[in-house]
């Protein structure tokens, strides 16, 4: 294996792409062909922002799609760089009580994207705000204090919802129940119910995103006939429980898109039937 055939990509916040040169040949773990754990020194001065996306190629196959974890300053050579895959990310996520009712739809509970009847446990992934960030503003309205448009951890959020219903986003601090605000500085919220945040699970879409996405699901009606409970603790075990026990299995795939899409397929094929004899 050669430097050459590896190329690292960045993608900065601001959506500048940054090409950090490699010094050394990096260290991986499991399989080059797509490792969740990549770390490299790289030259000085690079320009990559550390919240930045990351992606990974090998003679122009993508090996890894993620996020940087950690970006090391402290030698006077060179720095090293630590790049975490979707798939790596996603393991280390946690959720928060939620319940999908009997008869929810698989695809449903798994979903990545917002706008449905219930939170998707990928979504929860990618954009569940830890509730203990939250404090009282006054009256009803709650705020994250340093969690404004110029924060590095959050940016500047588009949308913001109370479980699977779309907040309202307000121009100053909410004056009225089911708005948000976000200030340069801190991010505001007043729910629905005029409860504490901590009582609802409020998702920023994506803030936190492991780029981690919900693919082609076979068998995606399924339903189960009891409830569905989650509770503050990894996702990423629910989330395999309820592939198997929808009878299939997932593989994770890299898209041109720059996203990892875990594809669940049937974990077996039914026999076709015998001819029957004599026919009929």
């Amino acid at each position: 294996m050669s430097s050459n055939d590896i190329e690292i990509t960045i993608t900065n916040p601001d959506g500048q792409t940054v090409r950090p040169v490699m010094v050394e040949l990096p260290q991986f773990d499991e399989y080059l062909d797509k490792p969740r754990k990549f770390v490299v020194a790289i030259e000085k001065g690079s320009g990559l922002d550390v919240q930045g996306k990351a992606k990974v190629t090998r003679r122009g196959k993508t090996i890894l799609l993620g996020h940087i974890k950690k970006l090391d300053q402290t030698k006077l050579q060179y720095d090293t760089l630590t790049l975490m895959s979707a798939e790596a990310l996603l393991d280390e996520r946690i959720g928060q009580f939620y319940r999908y009712p009997a008869g929810t739809r698989l695809d449903a509970i798994l979903a990545s994207s917002m706008g449905g009847s219930v939170v998707g446990l990928l979504a929860m992934a990618n954009g569940l705000i830890p509730r203990g960030s939250w404090v009282l503003h006054s009256g009803y309205v709650y705020k994250i204090i340093g969690a404004g448009t110029s924060s590095a951890r959050f940016g500047t959020i588009t949308q913001l919802y109370q479980g699977a219903t779309l907040l309202t986003k307000a121009t100053a601090i909410p004056t009225a129940a089911g708005q948000w605000w976000q200030s340069s500085t801190d991010l505001y919220i007043w729910t629905t119910d005029n409860k504490s945040p901590l009582y609802h699970l409020i998702i920023a879409p994506n803030f936190k995103d492991t780029l981690m996405r919900l693919g082609n699901i076979s068998l995606a009606s399924t339903t189960f006939s009891v409830c569905y409970e989650i509770g503050e603790n990894k996702l990423f075990p629910g989330i395999k429980a309820l592939i198997l026990a929808g009878g299939l299995e997932f593989s994770v795939r890299y898209e041109k898109d720059d996203l990892a899409y875990r594809m669940p397929w049937p974990q077996w094929v039914r026999a076709p039937a015998l001819p029957q004899w004599p026919p009929t």
